[in-house]
C-alpha cells in the first residue's frame, strides 16, 4: 500500500511514517512554524497599542487586566479541548485554515470595535482560533517523523515558537509604529481611521495567505483505530485513581508550574505597558527591545539546559529536572525582588530577557518531571489539567496588577509596584510547591509510571 502513496498524501498517512522524512514532512513543519510567528505577531498588536486603546475607550487598569489576559485565557481554554477533538478526526488542513480564518476575522473585527466590550469578546475569539495550532502541530509531527527525527522535529517546533515570538512582537512593533506613516495612501476610510484601528486591520491581512497555505499542505490526517487493535489496547489505569494516588507530587507540579505562570502574566505583559506609559518609549522600541530579550533568554536557557543536563542528570537522576523546576522559581523570584529598582524601558527590557530566562529554563524542564511521575497513557490527560488550572491563573493575573496599580495611584504611574507586590507573594507560594515534588512519594510515583509503561 505504501507505493500507492503520492506527493499530496504522504506514505505517513497509511500508517507509520518513514524511517527519514521526505520533503513533504520538512515542508509541513517549516509552514506551521511560520504560521505560529503570523499568530504571535496578530496577538502582540493589541499589546503593543493597548495605550491608545485605552485612552479611546476611557479604560481603567482593571479592564486593561481583563483585556489582555482573562478574555483571552477563559476562551484559550474553552476552545482547547474541542479543537483537540477535531485534529484527532477530521483533515487537519480544514481545521488549521479554519482557525486561521477565525482568528484574523477577529483581529481585523478588534480594529473596528465601538467598545471596550466587543473589544474584548474580539480578543478571546482570537485566543480561541489560535487555540488549534499547537494540536494540529503536535498531532501532526508524530505522524510525519520517527525516531531521533521526531525529537528534532518537536524542537525545532518549541524553539521557533519562543524566538518566533521574540520577532513576532518586534514586527508588530514595526507595524504599529509605521501605521501612522502608510496611513495617508491608504484608500477611502481606512486614510481616515484611529491608527490603532488601521493596525489591526493590517495585522489581520495576512490571514487570507496563511489560510491557502494551510489548504495546500501535506498535513496528515488523523486514522481511527481498527476494532482489532481497539480490542488489543489496554484500558490503562484511571486517570482520577492514579492522580490521586500520587498527589503529593502531582498536585504540586501542577499548582506550582500554574503559578510560575500567573507571576509571568503579573509581569509579562505589563512590561510593555510599563515602557511605553512610563518612561515614553514608542511601540517600535518597545517591540525591538524586549523581541531581543526573549531572544536572548530563550537561548541562553538551551545553553543552560544542555550543561543542566550533562552536570545534573549523571549525579541526580530523575530527581534533577524537578530540581531544576524549584529552582527556577526562586530565579524568576529574585528577579522579581529588583524590579522596583528599575527606572528606565531598557531596564525594563533587561529584567525581561533575565526573568524570561528563568521562565524558559523552567519550561523546557517541566514536560520531563510529568513524563517521569505520569505514565504515558495518562500523560495527555495530565497536560490537559495543567493546561486548564494554568489558564484559570492567567485569566486572573492581569486584573489583579490592574486592581493594584488603580489602588495604588489612579493615573497608573505607580504600576512597576503593582507588578512587584503581586508577583512576589505568588512566587513565594510557587517555589514552596515546587519543593513539594521531590518530595517522598517521588520514588513511588515514578516506579510506578515506568511499571505501567512496561506493561
Amino acid at each position: 500500500m505504501a507505493s500507492t502513496a503520492t506527493t499530496d498524501e504522504p506514505a505517513s498517512l497509511l500508517g507509520e511514517p518513514p524511517a527519514r522524512a521526505g520533503f513533504a514532512a520538512w515542508l509541513v513543519l517549516g509552514a506551521l512554524s511560520l504560521i505560529s510567528l503570523v499568530s504571535f505577531a496578530d496577538r502582540y498588536v493589541l499589546l503593543l497599542v493597548n495605550e491608545q486603546v485605552r485612552q479611546a475607550f476611557h479604560l481603567t487598569d482593571v479592564q486593561i487586566g481583563l483585556l489582555q489576559g482573562t478574555g483571552t485565557a477563559v476562551c484559550g481554554a474553552l476552545a482547547s479541548y474541542p479543537l483537540g477533538w477535531m485534529t484527532g478526526r477530521f483533515d487537519n488542513r480544514y481545521v488549521l485554515a479554519g482557525c486561521i480564518a477565525a482568528w484574523s476575522l477577529a483581529v481585523a473585527l478588534s480594529g473596528l470595535s465601538p467598545s471596550f466590550e466587543a473589544i474584548l469578546i474580539f480578543s478571546g475569539l482570537v485566543a480561541a482560533g489560535e487555540a488549534g495550532l499547537s494540536p494540529v502541530a503536535y498531532s501532526a509531527i508524530p505522524r510525519l517523523f520517527s525516531g531521533t527525527q521526531r525529537q528534532i522535529a518537536n524542537s525545532i517546533f518549541v524553539a521557533t515558537a519562543i524566538g518566533g515570538g521574540a520577532l513576532a512582537i518586534a514586527l508588530a512593533g514595526l507595524l504599529v509604529e509605521l501605521t501612522p506613516t502608510v496611513q495617508p495612501y491608504l484608500p477611502g476610510t481606512l486614510a481616515k481611521m484611529e491608527p490603532w484601528r488601521v493596525s489591526f486591520l493590517l495585522a489581520a491581512a495576512a490571514g487570507p495567505v496563511m489560510v491557502a497555505l494551510a489548504l495546500v499542505l501535506p498535513i496528515p490526517r488523523a486514522a481511527a483505530p481498527t476494532p482489532a487493535a481497539t480490542e488489543a489496547s489496554p484500558a490503562g489505569p484511571a486517570f482520577g485513581s492514579y492522580l490521586w494516588r500520587h498527589r503529593g507530587q502531582l498536585f504540586p507540579l501542577v499548582l506550582g508550574s500554574a503559578l510560575a505562570g500567573l507571576a509571568f502574566g503579573a509581569v509579562g505583559p505589563w512590561i510593555a505597558i510599563a515602557a511605553g506609559r512610563l518612561f515614553n518609549a514608542a511601540p517600535s522600541e518597545v517591540g525591538a527591545g524586549m523581541g531581543i530579550a526573549q531572544i536572548g533568554s530563550a537561548f541562553s536557557a538551551f545553553l543552560v539546559s544542555l550543561v543542566v543536563t550533562r552536570v545534573a542528570l549523571p549525579r541526580f537522576g530523575a530527581m534533577a529536572p524537578a530540581m531544576v523546576l524549584a529552582f527556577t522559581s526562586v530565579g524568576m523570584l529574585v528577579c522579581c525582588l529588583v524590579l522596583p529598582l528599575i527606572h528606565s524601558a531598557t531596564g525594563l527590557y533587561v529584567f525581561f530577557g533575565a526573568f524570561g530566562l528563568f521562565l524558559s529554563l523552567g519550561a523546557m524542564f517541566q514536560p520531563t518531571v510529568f513524563q517521569t511521575l505520569v505514565p504515558v497513557s495518562l500523560i495527555g490527560r495530565m497536560v490537559a489539567v495543567q493546561f486548564i488550572v494554568t489558564m484559570i491563573c492567567a485569566a486572573i493575573s492581569g486584573p489583579l496588577v490592574g486592581a493594584a496599580s488603580d489602588a495604588l495611584a489612579a493615573d497608573g504611574s505607580h504600576l512597576i509596584t503593582a507588578m512587584t507586590v503581586v508577583a512576589i507573594p505568588i512566587l513565594i507560594l510557587a517555589a514552596l510547591a515546587l519543593q513539594m515534588v521531590r518530595g517522598p512519594g517521588f520514588q513511588a510515583a515514578k516506579a510506578e509510571a515506568e511499571a505501567l509503561n512496561a506493561a
